[in-house]
């Protein structure tokens, strides 16, 4: 239950009234111009919080030339992971063609035609070759056959050591670290930022490239029945490089250094950095309400000094054009 602010006795279901019963305060309005005070000081304190993080956002991602363009890499290099990343090569399917299996087709369609004496064994007349089985994919194909296969039973292939689940393992964790590296941009301009992000960028460049050796080093026919044989495809090279060149980039960024455009915040009329320089220094409230009136009182003379400044040049250009 709550108490009075007033008295402070304590308040029972049945004390519904705006009036305390001991007292006889009126508690809706009693100090209400101090506790919209208070809860007015907690918004700007939460928003001066706030604040460096919107700074930092903007700063990361569009504050810069440098920042456009990190941003436009790690978007690419999501994008380039739904180029053909490999390639699945399969037999040519050919068979060998005589007389006696022409007037047998020719047979089975209802045509008149002469039965040859030749048979079967012996050497074909002609071949027929049948175009040879192909397959390119990206993460798109890779994400439908994990999900055919079932999650489970691939990640637990890739830890006992099988080539294509690893492969198919280490290229989604990959995306899930440039996924990681784009929304934790913002924090690659904090405190320990720079080797966070640095480190991000080598464990996924290091995913990627242990895909691809995985890829290689798979055993295609066996693993995939129906195709001979497998390689990387152009997509893979692009990802590849996009993913280095966004490791170089940021070393670069974090050599060079990133500028934040630092937006002041106001707390009871007060820069926040003075605000939290006298909390920390331990002032009293009523000294801080103090430094917070004539503040604001000098925000009003300038406000005013500005009004009557326009309202001057509104009246000299008036009679210039008189």
């Amino acid at each position: 239950m709550a108490n009075c602010p007033h008295c402070g006795k304590k308040l029972r279901l049945y004390h519904w009234r705006p009036n305390c019963p001991a007292c006889g305060v009126n508690m809706v309005y009693f100090a209400s111009n101090e506790r919209l005070l208070a809860e007015t000081e907690r918004t700007e304190i939460e928003h001066a919080g706030f604040q460096p993080k919107l700074d930092r956002a903007k700063a990361a991602f569009f504050g810069s030339p440098w920042a456009i363009a990190r941003l436009a890499i790690t978007i690419l290099s999501l994008v380039s992971a739904f180029l053909p990343l490999f390639r699945l090569e399969g037999p040519r399917a050919i068979a060998g063609v005589n007389a006696m299996a022409i007037t047998e087709q020719l047979s089975e369609d209802g045509a008149v035609a002469l039965r040859c004496a030749l048979k079967e064994e012996y050497a074909p007349l002609f071949r027929l070759a049948a175009p040879a089985l192909s397959a390119s994919g990206g993460a798109v194909q890779v994400y439908n056959h994990l999900s055919g296969e079932g999650f489970g039973s691939v990640f637990s292939a890739a830890a006992k050591g099988d080539p294509l689940s690893l492969a198919a393992a280490l290229l989604l964790a990959s995306l899930a670290l440039v996924l990681v590296c784009l929304i934790c941009t913002p924090m690659s301009l904090g405190k320990h930022g720079k080797g966070r992000n640095l480190l991000l960028n080598l464990a996924l460049l290091g995913c990627g490239a242990g895909a691809a050796v995985c890829f290689l080093r798979t055993d295609i026919p066996s693993s995939l029945p129906g195709y001979t044989s497998g390689a990387l495809g152009w997509g893979a090279f692009v990802y590849l490089g996009l993913l280095a060149a966004l490791l170089v980039y940021n070393l670069f960024l974090a050599k060079r250094g990133m500028p934040i455009k630092r937006t002041v915040s106001y707390v009871g009329g007060l820069p926040s950095d003075e605000y939290f320089g006298y909390v920390k220094q331990g002032m009293s409230e009523l000294e801080i309400r103090r430094k917070m009136a004539d503040a604001l009182t000098k925000m009003q003379d300038e406000t005013r000094a500005r009004a009557a400044a326009a309202a001057e040049r509104e009246r000299e250009e008036k009679a210039a054009w008189k």
